[in-house]
């Protein structure tokens, strides 16, 4: 996340709204500056006024969009649901966990949206699982670990590598007898939301 949403975010906003309202404002922004330059000139051609509103009116959006663009994932809630099986028993209780790779960089990223979480929701317990974990690893994550966030060596590397396909980071939240899994492409922050309404 960006300054500006962090912003917003710090406001109370939903994750959703804190990315959407930027956007928002960049449109509105435009569309004014569109409409103050169609109405100052008037000496212009019309083509040349109509050229000049266009460009106003696309330039604030682009400008947002060039500092922080849209990706595919970053409005989904691709959740997949699964049985919650003896295997699988580490994932049980009220928390969030991420199951990560030793060295992923983008399962390290991931823990600055962690710790906003935790931030925003004291009462949330996140916890790492690396799998096929060693010491070097677990220090590794350890050492970026903020408080509130726990870092764990997977007790079934096998059926938590099944459950994450091969995606790394895997976010995983457990819901009586079934999980709720996202892959990180797939943990926009629609899927965000719904992790804080759970808690």
């Amino acid at each position: 996340m960006n300054a500006i949403e962090l912003f917003f975010l710090n406001l109370g906003l939903s994750w959703t709204l804190a990315k959407l309202i930027p956007y928002i404002i960049v449109v509105i922004v435009g569309f004014s500056l569109a409409f103050l330059a169609n109405k100052k000139l008037l000496k212009l051609k019309s083509w040349m006024r109509t050229g000049v509103s266009v460009i106003l009116f696309v330039l604030p959006f682009a400008g947002y969009f060039a500092y922080s663009p849209i990706f595919q994932g970053d409005f989904s809630n691709d959740a997949k649901e699964t049985v919650l099986t003896s295997d699988l028993d580490e994932l049980r209780g009220k928390q969030l966990i991420v199951l990560a790779l030793p060295g992923c960089p983008f399962c390290a990223q991931s823990m600055g949206k962690a710790a906003k979480l935790i931030e925003r929701n004291p009462g949330l317990q996140v916890t790492y699982i690396i799998t096929r974990a060693d010491q070097e690893a677990l220090s590794w994550y350890g050492k970026m670990a903020t408080p509130g966030i726990n870092v764990v060596p997977a007790k079934n590397d096998k059926a938590l590598s099944s459950l994450a396909k091969g995606k790394f980071p895997t976010f995983v939240v457990a819901r009586g007898n079934t999980l709720r899994t996202w892959s990180n492409d797939g943990f926009g922050v629609l899927a965000i939301d719904e992790v804080e309404n759970l808690y």
